[in-house]
């Protein structure tokens, strides 16, 4: 369990079944309360990070200068992407398990403005074809609805990552 901590949950609820068949009532119950508390930790943390608001907390990325050169590598090679934002989610639960927030803009066409259609398939193709260096949030900062959100990412220091 100390090895790797998403082997908690499984190895508490074993633990707690093997107790339970031995009539082992003290150990099975030691077990059962610590398969209860990682669940609640892990369900909050879960929620924690299944959406990110200009309201959330964020702070820089952290990542080292050769982490950030590889995910450059990457993101460059997209050709229609002008503008990368990188910062990272503040967390309570499981906060040495980052979740970064990458923000990105595509070159506009004639119109100036970018369908919905095409952010999605920008989204699918950098889930794709890009390494990240952890659990990754993508969010076009083209759209409206996220205009607060990178007003907020543009303020933390060297969240511009890429600007062209």
């Amino acid at each position: 369990m100390q090895l790797d901590e998403f082997a908690i949950f499984k190895s508490c609820e074993l633990l707690y079944q093997y107790y339970d068949k031995q009539g082992d009532t003290s150990n099975a119950a030691k077990y059962q309360q610590r398969l209860e508390q990682r669940a609640e930790l892990e369900y909050n943390a879960m929620n924690e990070r299944e959406s990110v608001f200009a309201k959330d907390p964020l702070c820089v990325h952290n990542l080292s200068q050769d982490q950030l050169n590889d995910f450059l590598g990457q993101i460059t090679r997209f050709s229609n992407i002008k503008q990368v934002c990188l910062v990272k989610k503040q967390l309570a639960f499981l906060p040495h398990l980052p979740c970064y927030v990458m923000g990105f803009s595509i070159k506009q066409g004639f119109i100036g403005k970018v369908s919905e259609q095409v952010v999605i398939q920008k989204m699918q193709v950098l889930h794709e074809q890009v390494k990240f260096p952890g659990e990754m949030f993508l969010i076009c900062l083209d759209l409206v609805e996220n205009k607060a959100l990178h007003k907020k990412m543009k303020k933390l220091p060297n969240a511009v990552i890429l600007n062209r």
